[in-house]
């Protein structure tokens, strides 16, 4: 009679479990979910300082296409020592603007033929820095879909292993009533009492489990998870 149960109960988890599974991969990703990787993504202080490093070599590319303004010089100079009349003559001279103030332009080379090797270097460092973004949002993607399945895997594994435990305790019920009325052995009773233990065990670790996994996801969310479903259910 105990193998008929433990049987029972075994096809009973395979039927819950496989209708839930089947459903996660048929309804694809929960977009709650997707909502809790994009709290992530404005949330995550490692993911902020590269997009603040971004925004620094997006300016240092404008700078750069700029740098050409830089080749064209001038230069206007003063000289105290002239004097406004002729020394020879004692009179005064006509050009005496000219020793007084210089003026003069220039055109420095380098700028021009470094503005584009500049740019081509600043435009590379932000691709890299774009791309070092998308591999850390992927990275924090993947990491918070799994915590999340992980969450909900362990919900789902106490609502199994509470119905375990209901059907042992129905079970050890009536092995109690039928041994104290002579119509079990000893062997069933004490193995559907061992048997509604071991259910009590593992429904208090799948509880266990959901604290663990829980506190895990909202170490990448930053905020309780109830929190984030509250905030989820007030969207407009």
């Amino acid at each position: 009679m105990l193998d008929i149960f433990q049987r029972t109960i075994i096809i009973g988890l395979i039927c819950l479990i496989v209708p839930l599974t089947a459903a996660g991969q048929q309804e694809g990703i929960d977009p709650f979910a997707e909502w809790l990787v994009q709290l992530v993504y404005d949330n995550y202080p490692g993911l902020q300082a590269m997009d603040s490093e971004a925004k620094v070599v997006k300016e240092e590319i404008k700078l750069a296409h700029k740098e050409w303004l830089r080749a064209p010089g001038f230069n206007l100079g003063f000289n105290r020592s002239s004097n406004l009349t002729d020394p020879d003559q004692g009179t005064p001279n006509e050009n005496f603007l000219f020793p007084r103030v210089s003026i003069g332009a220039s055109v420095s080379l380098y700028p021009i033929f470094s503005t584009k090797p500049k740019i081509r270097a600043a435009e590379a460092t932000y691709e890299a820095h774009m791309f070092s973004i998308d591999l850390e949002k992927s990275a924090i993607r993947k990491e918070v879909l799994t915590r999340y399945r992980d969450y909900q895997l362990a919900v789902d594994l106490l609502q199994v292993r509470s119905k375990m435990e209901e059907d042992a305790d129905a079970h050890y019920r009536l092995l109690d009533r039928l041994f104290r009325s002579n119509e079990a052995e000893f062997k069933d009773y004490n193995d559907a009492y061992k048997t509604y233990q071991g259910s009590i065990e593992a429904r208090l670790e799948a509880q266990a489990n959901i604290d663990k996994t829980r506190i895990a996801l909202e170490e990448l969310l930053g905020i309780s998870l109830a929190e984030a479903k509250r905030q989820w259910d007030s969207r407009g």
